[in-house]
């Protein structure tokens, strides 16, 4: 339920205070069950991820592998999309990946004072994977705002 608070009440400091508390609680769980699932999937690596499908997607396969999707099926679920998604699902990637172009750090070198080359070079990593969730709900905003700036890096 919505809290309506007016900094003119005199009690204003005290109600955003209330309102406030809950939330910092309900988010430390939230934090110490994604610390807690970043650290078995560390430790465990792929049986840990296959659990986490079990538990969070309702996916039951046996091997990582099998949470792949195949080139050929991907191709075919892009035609099938109607053209009208087709178009702002394009327009999507097009707007993430000029604001992510955008933050791109340049490589710097200098020589200073004593003449010793100093400076410092980004390299991008050269492999990476990217949980979906696809539980009751799809969210294609999910994928977009993470493969586009991984393709970008």
């Amino acid at each position: 339920m919505p809290v309506r608070l007016d900094t003119r009440d005199a009690d204003f400091f005290e109600r955003l205070e209330q309102a406030l508390a809950g939330r910092g609680e309900s988010r430390a769980g939230v934090e110490d069950e994604v610390r807690s699932i970043l650290t078995r999937v560390r430790d465990e690596g792929d049986q840990a991820l296959l659990e986490f499908s079990r538990r969070f997607d309702c996916l039951d396969v046996e091997r990582v592998g099998d949470l792949r999707v195949a080139g050929d099926e991907m191709a075919r679920a892009w035609e099938e999309t109607p053209a009208e998604l087709r178009t702002a699902l394009e327009r999507a990637v097009g707007r993430i990946h000029d604001y992510h172009v955008r933050q791109i750090p340049e490589d710097r070198r200098w020589r200073d004072e004593a003449g010793v080359m100093l400076g410092w070079r980004w390299t991008p990593i050269e492999a990476l994977g990217i949980y979906v969730p696809g539980g009751l709900a799809s969210y294609p905003s999910s994928v977009l705002m993470n493969v586009v700036p991984a393709r970008v890096a």
